[in-house]
């Protein structure tokens, strides 16, 4: 919650992240019952900013499961 909330307090309008639970827990956080939460930054997952931008068929990476790539 600590990215999404700097996200959010300099005005970012988007958290691009790769973790899984992050945008569940916004989610909820934003629809609680007991008290409305203003949370204007979106958290995207790579995913999700591919299909905002129109892309519904993304490239496949050829990458192998186990296998470790130096960047270098």
């Amino acid at each position: 919650m600590f990215h999404s909330w700097t996200a959010e307090r300099h005005g970012l309008d988007a958290l691009l992240t790769l973790d899984r639970k992050l945008p569940r827990l916004v989610g909820r956080v934003k629809n609680e019952k007991k008290r409305e939460i203003d949370i204007r930054t979106e958290v995207l997952q790579p995913l999700d900013l591919l299909r905002r931008l129109g892309i519904s068929d993304p490239d496949t990476l050829p990458i192998s499961r186990g296998r470790f790539y130096n960047l270098f």
